[in-house]
């Protein structure tokens, strides 16, 4: 996994999302006392922003927008709270007319939201609400799928973690494998982090 030290770290990924969207990664965070922990954003694009241990606490927020504005701050909180140093299956997926948010394959909230307005890129450990937001925690992987999975594929995927030959594969636009990285890999100091892409899942 990679590290992010919740003070300046965090991944540029130059890359065109859109709604039907499927998200799904591996993740923790560090730092109780630290909030406002961020996996995944769109800035400066108001299209989504996924935010760890908000309140500190272990809630998880996420917010959706239009590209132009946030329609929710959040969409949704999660009915269950994350707890510190440990990893977290985590998928949020939107059809168009409404979000969903999954720990662990299981539904933790949804929203009537879903994202539109998408940029030419994405960040992962970092965003920008009110201030600059960076993850103080571990990304091990991180999967879009083009369309929405459905909880069973979800569960599929959850259950598959340590055995990505078994993640469900039809329409996985993108997987950013950072599993392969030394467990002392940092993200130190850079805008953006050589993570590898697969494009074979044999």
């Amino acid at each position: 996994s990679i590290v992010f030290d919740g003070v300046d770290d965090y991944a540029t990924i130059n890359q065109t999302l859109s709604t039907p969207i499927t998200i799904t990664g591996l993740i923790k965070y560090n730092n109780q006392s630290q909030t406002l922990n961020t996996w995944i954003n769109t800035y400066p694009h108001t299209v989504l922003g996924i935010s760890l241990n908000r309140l500190g606490n272990g809630e998880l927020y996420i917010y959706i927008g239009n590209g132009s504005y946030w329609l929710a701050t959040p969409a949704i909180i999660s009915s269950t709270n994350m707890t510190i140093n440990t990893w977290y299956h985590m998928t949020f997926v939107s059809n168009g007319s409404g979000s969903q948010l999954y720990l662990n394959g299981v539904s933790v909230g949804t929203s009537i939201h879903s994202p539109s307005g998408w940029g030419s890129k994405f960040y992962l450990g970092w965003i920008e609400i009110a201030t600059k937001e960076y993850l103080n925690g571990n990304i091990a992987s991180t999967q879009i799928y083009n369309r929405a999975l459905s909880t069973t594929e979800i569960q599929q995927n959850y259950l598959s973690t340590f055995n990505p030959k078994f993640i469900f594969q039809s329409n996985l636009n993108i997987w950013y494998d950072m599993s392969l990285q030394a467990s002392t890999a940092s993200a130190d100091n850079v805008n953006t982090i050589d993570v590898s892409v697969s494009t074979s899942f044999n």
